[in-house]
């Protein structure tokens, strides 16, 4: 689900850009790595970084909750 919202061109920037952090994420590279392919401040980067580790875990959510929470190899982030 992240891959086809970061691929995205009709959905709004800032969407497709916070799924293509959370992959980068998911792939290990560091917040400045981020932010200059992304060509956004670091700050932008790490505060959606603490958002996402602020988060419930993925064991406390219900189903319901699913439905709202795109995954990649166990990461979640919210829409």
């Amino acid at each position: 689900m992240l891959e086809s919202l970061a691929r995205s061109y009709t959905l709004p920037y800032w969407q497709v850009a916070r799924a293509q952090m959370v992959l980068m994420a998911a792939d290990g590279l560091r917040n400045d790595q981020i932010a200059a392919r992304l060509r956004c401040g670091r700050d932008v980067i790490s505060q959606w970084r603490k958002r996402f580790f602020e988060q419930p875990s993925p064991a406390s959510r219900t189903e319901n909750d699913d439905l709202r929470w795109p995954h990649r190899d166990g990461l979640i982030w919210p829409h």
